[in-house]
């Protein structure tokens, strides 16, 4: 009997996978969701956080030879800055994102030149901690999810009658208006 180690390579990168934070990334899986599993971790637009992105073959292996160029996208979130595209190193990529709109829609949406782009799962991003009151009069329209009072309270205030009664809504917002 002779023991011998074989070193198994991932196959070329033919697509991407994206892993937020809370879910965990297992190599050689048969389908997408053996391959990111597990539960979003609960985020706010109080904190930025960290996506991971992978080159994988058809079994979900890291590439490690793959350097291509990646860029990640929330293409639901409209006032946010998003991050700067990157090459892959060793067939990694984490991206940091800086959210602005409390969502549920939103996806980090990868783009590369691989065959396949898996966007992320879809996940929640919390209003964050309430930190200002203001009021939106008539003919005001209030816009959440913007990074400055100008953008989120856009229009101009009706003109209002002396001694005649209106209605203004009062709003109790994260520092980013949701």
């Amino acid at each position: 009997y002779v023991e011998k180690t074989v070193t198994v390579q991932a196959a070329p990168a033919n697509q991407i996978v994206t892993i937020l934070p809370g879910q965990i990334y297992s190599a050689a899986a048969s389908t997408l969701t053996e391959a990111v599993s597990g539960v979003v971790s609960s985020l706010s637009t109080d904190s930025d956080f960290n996506v991971e992105v992978r080159a994988v073959d058809e079994f979900y292996n890291t590439d490690t030879s793959y350097s291509g160029a990646i860029q990640a996208t929330t293409p639901h979130d409209h006032a946010d800055s998003e991050p700067a595209s990157a090459n892959f190193v060793a067939g990694v990529q984490s991206f940091t994102i800086s959210p602005v709109l409390a969502s549920s829609m939103l996806v980090v949406r990868p783009v590369s030149g691989l065959a396949t782009n898996h966007d992320s799962s879809t996940f929640q991003v919390n209003a964050g901690a309430p930190s200002q009151v203001f009021a939106v009069l008539p003919g005001e329209i209030f816009n959440p999810g913007q990074t400055s009072f100008a953008s989120a309270v856009t229009g101009t205030p009706d003109a209002q009658m002396a001694g005649v009664s209106f209605n203004a809504q009062v709003y109790l917002t994260d520092a980013k208006f949701n």
